[in-house]
């Protein structure tokens, strides 16, 4: 299968009226279905849905086109990850061979997946077994671990950059991205916490201690070239479908909370920190509009350590 068939065979197996209405309500009236536009601050719905012509179109603010668009701009992605996000959706088979596009960051995605799969292995050796109890002594089980991809760094100060330039992956772009100092391991001897983007990318880790003492619980990924704090919560690209459907999300404090939480079906909950994404995307009015008709729920004992800007309120 080339990549027109492949676009065709997406397009045609999603629906637009399905798609969107995944997204926000939509009402039938006559031929075309209508909900609230997601792209402006829109009061009364003028977004027209047709099933017919596979289109959609906002009288108001002019956002157009067909399902890959609405994709596109909602969640803020490019084509390539919209046509896998509606691959995915239908059920249909996407090869990594194809729609490749050159994209000048796709090396250090690939840096931080193999850089997680060296964790996640840590952890299943006899080297992580300490590790692996004290995450079973906090209620967090196999299950769980393998579910967020949580890892373990290890002692050795060197071994990460080593596996790396066996790869013949250059030191520089190593500590560039964040896993590094030149020729040093950033983390040592931590539990590791994958941060993900939207699409599910691994871009970051938040390294915590188990066994040792630190002036530092948690060491988290510097600004990166892929990882920007304030566009980023940890477990936002699992919780937001679930937090549509439900119309509320669950902010916790920390990450045993958060991994926890997914223990007892709780799929809606993300953690707080990384930055003022949700005050950044309701400012900029475009995208991943989750927080419109959303409650968003905090837990009373989160509250103490939960200092609101006036932003944040009005969400």
């Amino acid at each position: 299968m080339n990549d027109n068939d492949l676009i065709k065979e997406v397009r045609s197996a999603s629906n637009i009226v399905d798609v969107i209405s995944s997204y926000l309500p939509l009402v039938k009236k006559g031929k075309n279905y209508f909900g609230v536009c997601p792209f402006h601050d829109d009061n009364n719905p003028s977004m027209s849905v047709s099933e017919d012509k596979q289109i959609y179109k906002c009288f108001s603010c002019g956002a157009s086109g067909n399902v890959f668009n609405f994709v596109m701009d909602y969640e803020k992605i490019d084509f390539k990850s919209a046509l896998y996000l509606l691959a995915k959706r239908s059920g249909i088979n996407v090869s990594n061979n194809l729609v490749k596009t050159n994209n000048k960051n796709d090396k250090f995605y690939e840096i931080y997946n193999i850089a997680e799969k060296y964790y996640q292995n840590n952890l299943n050796t006899s080297l992580g077994l300490e590790a692996k109890s004290y995450l079973h002594n906090r209620g967090i089980d196999d299950e769980l671990i393998k579910h967020f991809k949580i890892g373990l760094s290890l002692k050795e100060q060197d071994g990460l950059v080593n596996l790396f330039v066996k790869k013949n992956y250059s030191i520089k772009d190593i500590s560039l991205i964040g896993l590094s100092n030149m020729d040093k391991d950033l983390y040592i001897n931590r539990i590791m916490f994958p941060l993900f983007n939207t699409n599910g990318d691994t871009i970051g880790f938040s390294g915590r201690i188990y066994n040792m003492k630190s002036d530092s619980k948690y060491i988290n990924t510097r600004e990166t070239l892929i990882f920007k704090k304030g566009e980023n919560l940890y477990n936002y690209h699992l919780a937001k479908d679930e937090a549509r459907k439900e119309k509320s999300l669950i902010v916790v404090e920390g990450f045993m909370e958060e991994v926890r939480a997914a223990q007892i079906r709780k799929e809606n909950v993300f953690l707080r920190g990384f930055g003022t994404f949700l005050i950044k995307r309701r400012k900029e009015k475009k995208g991943r509009n989750i927080t419109k008709n959303t409650t968003i729920v905090i837990p009373a004992h989160d509250i103490p350590a939960f200092k609101p800007s006036p932003a944040f309120q009005r969400l």
